[in-house]
């Protein structure tokens, strides 16, 4: 009798078990169901997380499990392509056209579900302009796409071609593209914009323009990141200084530079000086005196400010 009765225990014991662990079950899936969004955004944040450490055999993996659960997600879609790229660039010949295509893959999905994912549009011009022909780039298709993105957004548009076309003196088509761009809607800042423009000018030694372009920033209105707002200064004197107008305006802006804290300025200190007598030495025409730039020449460490002051002064 004791015996039965143990064992009708045992078995109690085992059906409470199992009731309780398909219990589990049933309230696991059910979350699951009712929260599928909080499961996608945990495996969104771990394959994030494992391409940003470059382990990018988990983070395909963790990026293929959420595919599987929101194919027509944008974001999760321009994940798969940044992984894709970033193993592009790790495998063998074989394996490098398998990833290219699907990076082209993914940039279709996202501009067939959103036409004007700009980073997208980029990411394709990107990949005719790498890839090889076999993973399907086709380099005529690229202007069209830049045609796309000039719709979608005009000032990212130039900062992409402009180089290229400075390259080739093409100055009058990039002075155009700049001026459709300059008030079209973007997601770069305006003053930011303008910044980035005139560096490029100047350095493809179009100075007088750099200038006029950098002048026309309206630092209260168009953002400048803290970086270009403290550079400003000194590349405005810069561009005086190389196309030798608005002296007082370089003096102006070459005294506010060295005038901030030392954490602030990224330019070295003999630059800053060289600068200053530059432009004084420029500004004074009736009495140019070389005794500061020689000074700067003879305890400089810097051979390329060496060369430039050397040929500043071969022009005197």
């Amino acid at each position: 009798m004791k015996s039965c009765s143990q064992s009708n225990l045992r078995i109690v014991n085992r059906l409470i078990s199992c009731i309780q662990f398909s219990l589990f079950i049933l309230l696991f899936s059910t979350a699951l169901k009712a929260n599928p969004l909080s499961l996608n955004q945990d495996l969104y944040d771990q394959a994030r997380v494992a391409l940003s450490e470059k382990k990018l055999a988990e983070a395909e993996h963790l990026i293929a499990r959420l595919n599987s659960q929101s194919v027509d997600d944008v974001s999760t879609l321009y994940l798969a392509a940044q992984i894709a790229e970033a193993q592009t660039k790790q495998a063998n010949f074989i394996s490098q056209t398998y990833y290219f295509y699907k990076v082209k893959k993914h940039y279709i999905q996202i501009l067939n579900l959103n036409p004007k994912h700009t980073e997208s549009i980029i990411g394709l011009i990107r990949f005719h302009q790498q890839a090889p022909v076999m993973a399907g780039a086709d380099k005529q298709s690229i202007q069209e796409l830049f045609q796309h993105l000039s719709t979608v957004d005009a000032k990212v548009a130039f900062v992409m071609q402009a180089p290229k076309l400075l390259e080739k003196n093409a100055f009058e088509s990039v002075e155009q593209m700049y001026l459709k761009a300059l008030n079209s809607p973007s997601k770069m800042d305006k003053g930011q914009f303008q910044f980035d423009v005139a560096m490029w000018f100047s350095a493809y030694g179009h100075f007088q323009k750099a200038l006029t372009i950098m002048q026309s920033i309206d630092v209260n209105k168009n953002g400048l990141n803290d970086e270009s707002l403290v550079m400003r200064h000194y590349q405005l004197a810069k561009l005086s200084a190389e196309s030798q107008s608005q002296f007082d305006v370089g003096l102006k802006h070459i005294q506010r530079y060295a005038n901030f804290p030392s954490a602030a300025k990224t330019i070295p200190q003999d630059w800053i000086r060289f600068r200053m007598a530059q432009l004084e030495f420029l500004n004074n025409q009736g009495s140019r005196d070389k005794t500061e730039l020689l000074a700067i020449r003879s305890t400089t460490d810097l051979d390329e400010l060496k060369d430039k002051i050397d040929s500043f002064l071969s022009q005197y």
